[in-house]
């Protein structure tokens, strides 16, 4: 990945305002942030300065205005998911971040369930790790984050790999009784102090969790 950026460098200026929004939750992705590479950063910037409003006097490069009424260049919400999840990776940008976020929250909820699964894990970051900047989903969007998460859950849990892994995890535990450690999985269990996220396998006694991908 880092060998494309090089490539793509010195076109930074000229890319795609589409391709700007994807690159940048690739680089999240892979773990190429904005303080590690020169690229990333001049995405983001590219990306944020590009959102300002026009002849507002801001000067400040970690600030942008993202509001549906003030005659600004919005993004797709495709587009804003994206750079918001990255942002949450980032974790340097945080007056973005919550302008994007609450650009995001102030439009229709999406149908498509790989937004909302996206949505999920930026609701978890603004509540768990961002929760300073004082944005939550309205109830619209908490509804249908909610229901996103719970139906992929289900649906994940019916697959093969699911199943292998129960059986898999049975088999360890026969393997592990002659030497006193015991195994109680759960599936599909709210962990965490918030409850916010759900681990695919849960040992209470051990505190373990297993998270297939």
């Amino acid at each position: 990945m880092l060998q494309v950026f090089r490539v793509l460098e010195p076109e930074a200026a000229i890319i795609p305002m589409a391709s700007v929004s994807e690159l940048i939750f690739v680089s999240a992705a892979h773990g190429i942030t904005p303080t590690n590479n020169k690229f990333v950063k001049q995405l983001c910037d590219r990306y944020v300065s590009m959102n300002k409003n026009r002849g507002d006097g801001e000067s400040d490069p970690n600030k942008i205005s993202i509001k549906g009424d003030k005659g600004i260049d919005s993004r797709p919400l495709n587009s804003l998911i994206d750079v918001a999840w990255a942002f949450c990776v980032f974790k340097d940008r945080p007056h973005d971040l919550k302008n994007i976020t609450e650009r995001i929250f102030s439009l229709p909820v999406p149908r498509s369930r790989l937004m909302l699964a996206k949505m999920w894990e930026v609701s978890g970051a603004l509540k768990l790790e961002q929760a300073e900047l004082k944005v939550a989903p309205p109830a619209t969007w908490e509804a249908a984050l909610t229901e996103a998460a719970k139906i992929e859950s289900d649906s994940f849990g019916s697959t093969n790999l699911f199943s292998e892994t129960m059986m898999t995890l049975d088999k360890l535990q026969h393997k592990f009784t002659k030497t006193g450690i015991t195994f109680e999985w759960e599936q599909n269990v709210a962990v965490g102090k918030s409850k916010h996220y759900t681990a695919n396998f849960y040992d209470k006694q051990n505190n373990m969790t297993l998270e297939l991908d």
